[in-house]
């Protein structure tokens, strides 16, 4: 469509000039015809330009090989353009005049060929780029839930256990809960997202699991409230926060509380944890503790980049999680 445009337009142009200048005969109509041969030689200047003289001399840097290669076609569009008047019968014009037409339209049509060729060649080379981000970006957070999947398993199954030496009548339902648990770590673990729905239900089969271990020893309260319980989340994106929180705010510290709020509106989630913990630090610390936070963190930073906030601090002997993300509902 761009040729047929550059082609039409001058020679249309070219036609009501020599209308206007009376010269619409014989000679004029010879004029139009090898306007229109010397297009072919363009086009090919153009192509030859564009897909191969700039990939393989000017973007290799290559530049004295190149500018030879393009005063060799300024003198060959010379040569032909007196070679075809020669044919036609009109070679009535000094060669100085015909330097003084084809010269910069060569130049033009050089210029064009460098800018397709530099546009081309950078748009392949973004390409790239966004496809090994897009590839390193899966890996990474396949990495981050797969270090995230054994911290989970380590303290659900001190859950079960704790069940079995108390021979708690709780313990079937609480195996059950825990298979449940396991199908959604094979199975919705590997998806890139899941409905804010079954991530909830997964939190609270877990916090029902910790209330059967720590109901007499601690506090746990934990409320939902969702606006729309079918938007899209990564998976395993909200546990290690609460996860953390049971962690650090049971055991040995004396009134044990952990409190959970979860919430949406038409935007935004927001996760609320909130447990008590030992300023001392006389609980023995974990060799795997901060794994979950850490990496959940950096989860965050890759998924949602400046589409969430993370605030994290203590106050007093509490320890406070704030989490907003805001929700995609594409």
């Amino acid at each position: 469509m761009i040729w047929v445009i550059v082609i039409i337009l001058p020679n249309t142009l070219n036609i009501y000039r020599l209308e206007a200048m009376g010269l619409i005969n014989d000679k004029g109509q010879k004029i139009i015809r090898l306007d229109l041969i010397m297009y072919i030689y363009w086009i090919s200047v153009y192509y030859f330009n564009s897909q191969l003289l700039v990939p393989r001399l000017l973007l290799k840097a290559k530049y004295l090989y190149y500018v030879l290669i393009v005063l060799i076609m300024m003198v060959i569009s010379v040569f032909a353009d007196i070679a075809i008047r020669a044919i036609l019968g009109i070679n009535d014009i000094p060669v100085l005049i015909i330097c003084y037409y084809r010269f910069p339209i060569l130049l033009l049509i050089v210029a064009a060929g460098i800018a397709f060729a530099v546009i081309e060649t950078q748009r392949r080379y973004q390409e790239k780029i966004n496809e090994t981000d897009k590839e390193g970006l899966k890996t990474e957070l396949s990495f981050l839930r797969s270090q995230m999947s054994p911290h989970f398993i380590f303290n659900v199954l001190n859950n079960i256990v704790s069940l079995v030496r108390l021979k708690s009548e709780e313990l079937e339902p609480t195996v059950m809960k825990l298979s449940g648990l396991m199908q959604y770590m094979l199975y919705h673990t590997e998806e890139e997202k899941i409905d804010l729905k079954t991530e909830v239900e997964y939190l609270k089969n877990y916090i029902d699991l910790q209330k059967q271990r720590f109901s007499r020893k601690a506090k746990i309260d934990a409320a939902f409230n969702l606006h729309d319980e079918h938007v899209m989340i990564e998976p395993l994106l909200l546990i290690p926060f609460v996860e953390n929180a049971f962690k650090h705010g049971t055991g040995v510290i004396n009134d044990s509380s952990v409190s959970i709020k979860l919430e949406t509106d038409e935007q935004n989630l927001y996760l609320t944890v909130v447990n008590k913990f030992d300023p001392s630090g006389k609980k023995e610390k974990d060799p795997s503790s901060g794994i979950g936070i850490a990496n959940v963190r950096r989860r965050l930073e890759l998924l949602y980049d400046n589409d969430y906030n993370l605030d994290i601090a203590t106050r007093g002997d509490f320890f406070e999680m704030d989490l907003i993300i805001r929700l995609r509902h594409d």
